[in-house]
């Protein structure tokens, strides 16, 4: 049977469903794009000079060490730095600098941050509660072990051990909750460290490259 409809309201009926046909399109297309983890992180970063020809990282990675600090290579924001330690206070990190300088290392602070980490694939979406209790998880242990840092510094190392291995345990469980992820291969190598660390001589250096590591995965991962 014809339409009895009049031309001019076939015409509109059919823009309408050709407008909900696009829109559902567009929420297809662009619905996942732009998701990401409200979540804040900052962290003060005491770095040492810059290697040079004169003195390669290798070398000033070991003076670092030598002096009771990290020793680490850091990459942000298309930098490189040698990381000496990670500070709680842009006050303590200039303090320390201050030192590392007078004691012949040069030494600069630098804040590394990262605000709403993206999900970038329809996958990360999927695993978007898992990401970020790991991002969580880190985030408080770098707390714990900045605490860890300053009792081997000022007090027994012995009674920091249980806290270091209680750590570690659950390094490597949050390790085997991300396996094949974004996070598998750095949890792989920060459960490695920390059970160097908790089950070894317990060092406040190791310590404090085990709290560059944390932090070089918290600020380098790609959600995916």
């Amino acid at each position: 049977m014809r339409s009895k409809l009049p031309g001019s309201c076939r015409v509109k009926k059919l823009y309408f469903v050709v407008l909900a046909v696009l829109l559902s399109l567009s929420v297809a297309v662009f619905g996942g794009c732009g998701s990401y983890i409200r979540f804040r992180v900052k962290y003060h970063l005491v770095y040492c000079c810059e290697p040079s020809v004169e003195r390669p990282a290798a070398d000033l990675c070991a003076s670092v060490k030598d002096m009771g600090y990290a020793g680490y290579v850091i990459e942000y924001g298309g930098m490189y730095y040698i990381a000496a330690a990670i500070e709680s206070t842009s006050g303590a990190a200039s303090d320390l600098a201050g030192s590392l300088s007078e004691r012949g290392l040069k030494s600069g602070v630098v804040t590394l941050e990262r605000i709403n980490f993206e999900l970038e694939t329809y996958h990360a979406e999927q695993n978007a509660r898992q990401y970020e209790y790991t991002l969580e998880t880190l985030d408080a242990i770098v707390t714990e072990l900045r605490n860890c840092v300053h009792d081997l510094v000022v007090g027994d190392g012995e009674e920091v051990r249980p806290s270091m291995r209680a750590m570690a345990a659950e390094l490597y469980g949050l390790a085997a909750d991300n396996t094949f992820n974004c996070f598998t291969a750095k949890l792989a190598y920060i459960s490695a460290l920390s059970s160097e660390c908790a089950y070894g001589a317990l060092l406040p250096r190791d310590v404090r490259c085990l709290i560059v590591a944390v932090v070089d995965c918290i600020i380098s991962v790609r959600l995916t």
